[in-house]
């Protein structure tokens, strides 16, 4: 008000020095909750709703009302979300989400509509080859930069190892060198250290395992003594910790049994097997990669984080290889084994596992279970020659056929990751062209 004051008697006085005398009117008062004009800094005023209402505020129905100038939304109601599909939506949660007739999966949108857009004909388009003069088993990181991955390549005939970068217009294409004066002949990707970001190990050709830790510019080598028990082929990696990736191989094959090691921190873990038949998958429910392997009295166990051994379970048989996946959506975890003439399905039961489905085929290679189409049920695959064969989980143990071509050459190894950094599973399929020479063929998954 002292301002106010002041300035009436400043324009009183500047009219009295001018010879006028003309009287100034005082400006309005400041605008107030309450004084019945709504301003421009009021929601409302009394009853006055500027227009607003509860579905212009995004809701479908209720009474809106004013206190204090702000507007009270407490009687509004928004049907979306209230756990049933009410008129004029397509879905609401997981209510009114079905399958897809062919793959992908459905999906309800945060205004209750029910979005097909991940429906597709077809699960996998071919994409462009990669040809290497001397190359090796392959798989697929998203290494530093992130967001498109790399394919990472041992490459035995130069002692090194060696990524190709993803492009979406030329596929994979030659990247980094690692040279080490190693004979490296095969590779993984992990975070090792923790740090947020994707280093790189390899089985040597004498049984180490060796590791190539990111620093930010560059990765710096080091190499794991076999500790008695050399690697002989990656079983897969643990989901990130404080601590580090742990990384998990197979080795001790000269010694006529195998055993799992256990690549974590500065010191290597052995743990004494009897199989070859392993993989890894959450036998216990929590949320830890287990050990599982199949020997002559059953599936055994190595339960994380102690290794300490879980049950013996019953199986069917000795199979050549196991992959882990809940097929049936019960919560408990199943299996597939893969067999010389057959791929087939165990269920867990509680009580061991039982023969639950069984695909023929002879010669199948590379047994993997992953959810292709995210649909939320795993699926399962193998390699056949120039073939990626693909059984899509339908649920209640029935399963679709599908499979993709590959191109020609005997297959070295089969790698599955995003490579284009879309979210869905690519697969990456390396085969010999003679010699040291490999070509690796693209399938480029279209859910996504």
């Amino acid at each position: 008000m002292e301002k106010r004051t002041l300035l009436v008697v400043v324009l009183l006085l500047v009219a009295c020095r001018n010879g006028n005398t003309r009287q100034v009117e005082p400006p309005p008062p400041d605008p107030r909750c309450g004084d019945g004009d709504l301003s421009s800094v009021e929601e409302c005023e009394g009853s006055n709703l500027a227009g607003a209402t509860c579905k212009s505020l995004g809701f479908d129905d209720g009474p809106l009302t004013c206190a204090d100038c702000k507007f009270v939304k407490t009687l509004c109601t928004k049907r979306c979300g209230n756990g049933a599909v009410d008129l004029g939506e397509g879905c609401d949660g997981k209510l009114g989400v079905g399958a897809c007739a062919s793959f992908g999966y459905q999906a309800c949108t945060e205004a209750c509509q029910l979005d097909v857009s991940h429906c597709v004909p077809v699960l996998f388009q071919a994409g462009p080859a990669l040809s290497v003069a001397k190359g090796g088993p392959a798989v697929i990181a998203d290494l530093e930069p992130k967001g498109l991955s790399d394919l990472v390549m041992a490459v035995p005939s130069f002692g090194r190892l060696e990524t190709f970068g993803y492009t979406i217009e030329q596929g994979f294409i030659t990247g980094r060198k690692l040279s080490y004066g190693r004979t490296p002949l095969e590779a993984a990707a992990a975070d090792l250290d923790g740090d947020g970001r994707m280093d790189v190990v390899s089985i040597n050709d004498d049984g180490a395992i060796d590791r190539y830790l990111y620093s930010g510019t560059s990765f710096a080598f080091s190499t794991f003594a076999d500790a008695g028990c050399p690697a002989a082929r990656f079983l897969g990696t643990s989901g990130p910790s404080d601590a580090g990736t742990a990384v998990f191989a197979l080795g001790c094959a000269d010694a006529g049994a195998f055993g799992a090691v256990i690549v974590q921190g500065a010191t290597p873990t052995t743990l004494p097997l009897t199989t070859s038949a392993a993989t890894l998958g959450d036998l216990d429910g929590d949320g830890r990669l287990d050990v599982l392997f199949v020997s002559g009295g059953g599936l055994e166990s190595r339960l994380a984080p102690g290794w300490d051994a879980g049950a013996t379970q019953a199986v069917p048989s000795s199979p050549l290889a196991i992959a882990a996946g809940d097929f049936d959506g019960d919560g408990d975890l199943d299996l597939a084994a893969l067999e010389p003439a057959a791929v087939l399905l165990w269920e867990n039961t509680g009580a061991g596992f039982a023969s639950k489905s069984a695909f023929p085929v002879a010669g199948a290679r590379e047994l993997k279970v992953v959810d292709l189409d995210l649909d939320g049920r795993p699926d399962v695959l193998w390699q056949l020659g120039d073939k990626v064969q693909v059984r899509r989980n339908q649920g209640a143990w029935s399963f679709a056929t599908t499979e993709g071509t590959l191109g020609a050459g005997a297959p070295i190894s089969l790698a599955v990751g995003d490579a284009d950094g879309d979210g869905d599973p690519d697969l990456a399929s390396t085969h010999s062209a003679g010699g040291d020479a490999t070509v690796t063929y693209l399938l480029v998954n279209k859910v996504r």
